[in-house]
């Protein structure tokens, strides 16, 4: 989820269970993220994840889109773990905003560290062999540096527990679906016809009997 913009988004990715939880979804069927019966609803978060790492989903208050089971005489609607997902919905960043101070005061403490080791210093950034480390050599060290301090912040930022995506503050649709989109538009598209159709039939029989 690294490259998410913060607000309203749209996100795809696998639905997962969090670490540990093995406990049986309803009906003794294997686990699921999210079910839905007449009488119950699931209300706890899942994760999603993608090539960039996880984040959280709270599923209350979400338009959920799942597929209709039968099983031992009960409907249900269910999401399980490795299905993919699509979601609209607000993303937060729950761990602290990382500014630019933060960056520059990362990146002196790790060049710090770097010039302890005088000799590995002069092995990956004297590059004119001197034995020194001029203002050119020691700008280069620095981009290093902040290149690993960038890459570290990317790990903690792509943390499950530092994202959640939950119910929009504005009113937009919170939406989750395990059915691909191009399906559910053409399911959609199909109904929509069909309503038209059905509205024009009986516009065409209330002008007859009128």
């Amino acid at each position: 989820m690294r490259t998410v913009a913060q607000g309203y988004v749209e996100l795809e990715g696998t639905a997962m269970t969090f670490l540990g939880e093995t406990g049986p979804g309803p009906f003794y069927l294997p686990p699921t993220v999210w079910f839905c019966t007449p009488k119950q609803r699931s209300v706890d978060g899942f994760l999603v994840t993608d090539e960039y790492g996880s984040c959280t989903v709270d599923p209350q208050k979400a338009e959920i889109i799942a597929p209709l089971f039968n099983r031992q005489q009960h409907w249900y609607r269910a999401i399980h773990p490795g299905e993919t997902v699509y979601i609209l919905g607000q993303l937060t960043t729950l761990s602290r905003h990382y500014t630019d101070t933060d960056k520059r005061q990362a990146t002196l403490h790790l060049l710090a560290d770097w010039k302890k080791d005088h000799v590995e210093m002069l092995h990956r950034f004297d590059k004119n062999g001197n034995g020194k480390i001029d203002q050119h050599e020691l700008m280069v060290a620095r981009q290093a540096a902040e290149v690993v301090v960038d890459n570290n912040h990317d790990h903690e930022y792509r943390q499950s527990a530092s994202h959640i995506v939950e119910q929009t503050t504005d009113g937009r649709p919170f939406i989750i679906s395990s059915i691909p989109p191009d399906k559910l538009l053409k399911r959609y598209s199909f109904w929509m016809v069909a309503h038209i159709v059905t509205w024009l039939a009986l516009s065409v029989l209330a002008l007859l009997l009128g």
